[in-house]
Order: C-alpha cells, then sequence, then structure tokens
C-alpha cells in the first residue's frame, strides 16, 4: 500500500528499519520486506491486524533491524511524530474494523494505523530548546533531566525545553551524576576536564529553596506524583478526615516527644531525663506512640548532640511549682522571640497561653549582651519596643519555675530553639514540626501548617509571639481531637525505579545511595569511589544489556565531605578527582554502542560547605565562644544559589 500499484520492486531493501506507535517490538530478517512487498502489490486492500498477523508468522532467521507495529491511539502518537521527520516514508492506514461495544453487540470503528521505515543511516539526536517557545528560561532543572528519561525510557510526557529527534531509535540512556562542582568551580578545573569541557552543556539551577541547598541525588531519583487536581475532592477528603474520625482518641499525652526523638532533635537536657529515668507521659504502646516512632524514621539523620555540662546545669520548668496543675493549664502553647548580641541568638520575648487560648506570661526581655541586630522581620523585635525593659533572662526562668506545673505539655515549633534560648529544660513538649509530618521526613513551617490547617494567614510581614504561641496550640488541639493520623499527608514522591520497573536498569553508588533506591527491577552495584563505579558501568554499555544506566560518584563529596572544619579544599586534588571522572566519562563513552544518549550533571557545589554554616550559624546561637556575623546571615542566601549554580553536559553517542 504504501509503495502504490505502480511501483516496481527490483530488489528488497536490507537496510531499512520500520517503526510505528507500538507496545511490542520484534525482529526481522531481509526475507520479511519481500512478503510485505508482496501484500503491498497484491490486488487487495490488507487491513492492519491482518499485516501484523502476517509479521509475526514471518519473525525468524538472522535478526538485523527493529520491528513495531500498533494501532495509533490518542497520547502514544510521539513516536511517530518524530520518525516521520526524517523516514524514507511513512504511511498512515485508515479502515473500518468491527469490535464489541460494551453492550457486547458489534459495530464498525475507524482504526488508524501508522507505519513509518527509517533508512538505517538515521540517528536519534537531541536539541535543547530554552528560551523558546513556551520555555521561557536559560536553565534546566534535575526535575527537567528526570522528566527526560522518563519521556525516553518510561510513561513521561514531552519535555518543553527539549527536542528528541527519532527518539525510537535511542537504545540506552546513561545518567553520571557527579556532585559537588557548581559552575564556579568548574571555570578553576576546567582544564582538567578537556572530554566534558567539549561536549555540549547547559545551565543547570540545583534543587532547593532560597536558603537551602538540596541533594540532586534526591532529585534526580525521587518522582513528584500527580495529584487529583480536582480542588473540590481534596477539600471533601479533608472534610470526611475530620468528620469520619476514629473512636477512642489517645490522650494530648501520647503526642509528647519520647527521649529518642528529643535526642534526634537536639533538645536540651535528654540525659537529665534519662538519668532519672524520666521516660516520659505515654509508657504503654499506643497507635500515636507509633506513629510517632514513624516520623522518627522519617526525618534525615542528624547529629545528635549530647547534652553538655552547662545543659546539665540548667532549671527545669515548673521545678518551683507549689500544688496541683491549675484547669486549663495542662497544655500550654509558647513561643518565644530571638536577636542577635555579640554572644549569639538571645530571648528578647517569651509568651505562654493556656488551654483556653488566654495569654498568661507575656514579657519582654533584655538580653545580657549588647544587640548587634534586633532581626525585626522575624522576631517582630524593635529597638523602641525594648526601651525601659529591665527583665532579664533569670528574672523569666525563675517565673517560668514558678507558675507552670512540671507535669504540664509545653506545644511549640520546634521548640529546642525556644528552650536553648531560655536556657531551660523541659520534659513534656510537643513539636508541632514534628506533629505533622511531611512526605520524605522535612519539616513544615509554622506558617505552612497554619494556613494548611487552620485556614489563617500568619507572619505576613513579621512575627508576633503570642499570635505564635496560639497557633502551635490550635494546631496540637486539632491534632488531639481528630486522631493521630491525622494531617500525615501520604507518600508525594516515588523512586523512579518503580515507574521504570518494566525497563532493564541498573544503579551504581555508594552502599547508602543502593540502600535508599533499590526499587522495581534496577540491579543495583555498590561501589566505594568513580574508579570503580564507571568500570561498573563499561560492563554495561559495551554489550547490549541495559537501557539506563545511573551512576552516582563519591569521590570529590567524600573528600569534601571529610575535609577538617575550617580546612581549605586542596584545589590540585579537586583537579585530580576531575580528570579522573573525565578519562573514565571519555572511555564510558567510546566503549558504549551506538544510540546511547549520555547526561552528565553535576547537580550543585560542595553541599558539605553549606552544611557547615548551618552548624556554625546554628552554634553560635547557643555559645559566644562561636562568632556568626551580620554579614554572614545575609551572605546566605546568595551562597545557597552560587551552589545550585552547575552544568548538565548532553552527548549523544551514533
Amino acid at each position: 500500500d504504501s509503495f502504490g500499484s505502480n511501483t516496481r520492486i527490483t530488489e528488497p531493501p536490507s537496510q531499512y528499519i520500520l517503526f510505528s506507535n507500538s507496545h511490542w517490538n520484534a525482529t526481522w530478517s531481509t526475507n520479511f520486506f519481500e512478503v510485505i512487498f508482496k501484500i503491498a502489490m497484491g490486488k487487495r486492500k490488507v487491513s492492519a491486524i491482518e499485516k501484523a498477523k502476517a509479521l509475526q508468522e514471518l519473525i525468524g532467521g538472522p535478526t538485523s533491524n527493529t520491528f513495531s507495529l500498533s494501532q495509533k491511539s490518542e497520547g502514544n502518537n510521539n513516536n511517530i511524530e518524530d520518525a516521520e521527520k526524517s523516514s524514507s516514508f511513512s504511511e498512515v492506514l485508515n479502515e473500518k474494523e468491527e469490535i464489541l461495544d460494551h453492550n457486547g453487540k458489534k459495530q464498525k470503528v475507524e482504526v488508524e494505523s501508522t507505519w513509518v521505515i527509517f533508512d538505517k543511516k538515521t540517528k536519534p539526536s537531541i536539541e535543547i530548546k530554552l528560551n523558546q517557545g513556551g520555555t521561557k528560561r536559560s536553565y534546566i532543572t534535575m526535575k527537567d533531566i528526570q522528566e527526560l528519561i522518563l519521556w525516553i525510557l518510561g510513561d513521561g510526557i514531552n519535555p518543553s525545553w527539549v527536542f528528541v529527534k527519532n527518539k525510537p531509535l535511542i537504545q540506552r540512556v546513561v545518567v553520571v551524576l557527579a556532585e559537588s562542582i557548581d559552575r564556579g568551580s568548574f571555570s578553576q578545573i576546567s582544564s582538567s576536564t578537556p572530554f566534558l569541557s567539549s561536549l555540549s552543556r547547559v545551565e543547570t539551577l540545583g534543587p532547593g529553596n532560597k536558603r537551602f541547598v538540596s541533594r540532586a541525588l534526591d532529585a534526580l531519583l525521587y518522582r513528584t506524583l500527580k495529584k487529583s487536581g480536582n480542588k473540590r475532592e481534596d477539600k471533601k477528603g479533608e472534610i470526611e478526615e475530620k468528620v469520619n474520625k476514629p473512636k477512642n482518641l489517645p490522650p494530648a499525652t501520647d503526642y509528647v516527644l519520647s527521649l529518642k526523638e528529643m535526642r534526634e532533635n537536639e533538645y536540651p537536657g535528654v540525659s537529665v531525663f534519662e538519668k532519672n529515668n524520666s521516660t516520659s507521659l505515654h509508657d504503654s504502646p499506643s497507635p500515636a506512640k507509633e506513629a510517632s516512632e514513624e516520623r522518627s524514621k522519617l526525618n534525615q539523620e542528624q547529629n545528635s548532640k549530647i547534652d553538655d555540662e552547662e545543659e546539665k546545669k540548667w532549671p527545669l520548668i515548673g521545678s518551683k511549682k507549689e500544688g496541683g496543675i491549675e484547669e486549663g493549664e495542662e497544655i500550654l502553647g509558647m513561643d518565644c522571640e530571638m536577636c542577635h548580641t555579640s554572644a549569639g541568638l538571645e530571648l528578647t520575648r517569651i509568651t505562654l497561653v493556656n488551654n483556653k487560648y488566654e495569654c498568661i506570661y507575656d514579657e519582654f526581655v533584655m538580653p545580657n549582651n549588647p544587640i548587634t541586630d534586633y532581626n525585626t522581620r522575624y522576631s517582630g523585635i524593635t529597638e523602641d519596643l525594648l526601651k525601659g525593659v529591665t527583665t532579664r533572662l533569670k528574672d523569666v526562668q525563675e517565673t517560668l519555675m514558678k507558675i507552670i506545673h512540671p507535669m504540664a505539655i509545653i506545644v511549640g515549633h520546634s521548640l529546642e530553639n525556644d528552650l536553648r534560648a531560655l536556657k531551660m529544660i523541659h520534659r513534656n513538649v510537643i513539636d508541632t514540626s514534628l506533629l505533622y509530618p511531611r512526605a520524605g521526613g522535612s519539616k513544615s513551617s509554622l506558617k505552612w501548617l497554619v494556613a494548611r490547617h487552620l485556614n489563617k494567614k500568619i507572619q505576613e510581614d513579621t512575627h508576633d509571639s503570642q499570635i505564635d504561641a496560639t497557633s502551635c496550640l490550635e494546631l496540637a488541639k486539632l491534632k488531639i481531637q481528630n486522631g493521630p493520623q491525622f494531617g500525615i499527608e501520604p507518600s508525594e514522591t516515588e523512586n523512579i525505579f518503580i515507574s521504570l520497573k518494566n525497563c532493564n536498569a541498573a544503579l551504581i553508588g555508594n552502599m547508602d545511595t543502593v540502600k535508599r533506591f533499590t526499587a522495581g527491577s534496577v540491579d543495583t552495584i555498590p561501589i566505594s569511589n568513580d574508579t570503580q563505579a564507571l568500570e561498573k558501568a563499561s560492563g554495561f554499555l559495551n554489550k547490549a544489556r541495559k537501557q539506563f544506566v545511573f551512576v552516582a560518584l563519591p569521590t570529590l563529596t567524600q573528600y569534601y565531605r571529610d575535609l577538617p572544619h575550617g580546612a581549605q579544599p586542596d584545589l590540585s586534588k579537586v583537579k585530580e578527582i576531575a580528570n579522573n571522572v573525565d578519562e573514565k566519562v571519555k572511555s564510558l563513552y567510546e566503549k558504549a554502542l551506538p544510540n546511547t544518549l549520555f547526561v552528565v550533571t553535576t547537580g550543585h557545589g560542595d553541599i558539605n560547605s553549606f552544611k557547615r554554616a548551618l552548624e556554625q550559624r546554628k552554634a553560635s546561637q547557643e555559645s559566644a565562644e562561636v562568632s556568626w556575623t551580620k554579614e554572614q546571615e545575609d551572605g546566605l542566601d546568595q551562597f545557597a544559589n552560587d551552589l545550585k549554580q552547575s552544568w548538565t553536559f548532553f552527548q549523544m553517542k551514533t
């Protein structure tokens, strides 16, 4: 049908490839074409179904090409559209076929099948289309790279920032993640990376927010799942969740942090409570306690802080309280505001609200050391507010020891910071940042939680400790009234190897990477350095074994991580590591079979240096011996932004 009845075929071609939008593949020999031509020259029209059956019967003999065939359907035409742009010819065959409808009756429908034949010389290619059409930006992200992988190998959609020509011809995709090289660093080591420097590269923005840098590894290998898209249904689900709350709800005491959670989140005084066998108000197992343990597992690994000798001397809240707990003060909301002084962050305001949301204590506090920055944007404190204030930290401590019962529950958001500012310890705390965990273990801001669950706006222009304390208490009571599972978001991400479960894939990385991302049918290879990683990868590429190979290189990140505190990296050592990566990637490329897409991305710069800066900032809040200047604070945003400026290199092996 494609050649027409007047076409003369004197010799069947042997170097052609036939494609269509198909879900099944097969191989054939030159004899296959001889029969196809006989069918095409026949007197009667042959249906697509008959052709498919005939081709299946004819498959056999020595294989030299690839064939695929299916009926054309909505949402599955991209392979065809790509193929037609460079094919020798294509045919769209429209015909009527009988099918059974849902009632079992026969009806005729129009079926459209597309056939595309390539010359063997046709090759796949990739073209970056930034700042064109709907893509009005000059950079790509880790999510963009992930979309490209899923578009070529899985069930993804066509990314707007790139055009993949002749996509069906791509046999495999190789992604190499070489973290810890931002654009600034690359300019210093580019002489040591001649191969990578010769490739086409695209500006890349690493993951994170304004003041945080996230791992590129997570952004590449965790896929964001689609939400329902129906706000009415989502809202309905929230309402039903509140209405259909479980019976026999656990008491407020079940939401008090365990000692393990307190230690993991660096609450002061844990060793004191352990020594006194103070195992919290909820010793018996409960659904909430199980949920609490689950939250603990979700939290990212944190360096647990061993209480120093100074913390052990801090007074206990309620230690001088006489009598029992007063009505309405069984559970209290608390929030503190701090400003920068020559000794770090110090207390400038404390607010307590009782169970009826009545303010029972609200005091401005004059720091013991000279103020260097009122931190007004985040504290709401100004110079005028502190004029004439004579209350000092010791006065606040004395008051809190007397007005709060030691068994009362104090609610706050990341309350460990408030307790450190107060230089006091308390056993029974509910932390709203842990009470509503997010997928992946990250903490939500109080502002976001209030908007999400209380449908209110706070902290618009500045912070107010009374509003924040009240909001924390409202969030805690909402949780208690609706049960431990209320407000816990279902996982919004999925390992992409689950999405690529039908793809023959390999993951190569250090032991931590392998443990975290093993999923689906992926083969995992643990390694300890870059040389091992790239040698293992080459074993997959010189044979047609894997469609997707992901390699996470650990050496440079490990080098930065192992640097002594305050030490500067040795540029010659960094160049040596980069040169080894460059040579191994080049070897990998040379060994790969044709029609392999190579993607090398650096993700972000030295993320460990940023973590150390945050640690220094936190340490300055706890000790006058650690300095943290206003210039360092103001420079955090720029520091994070610089680290996220990276490169991604693309090359199609043909």
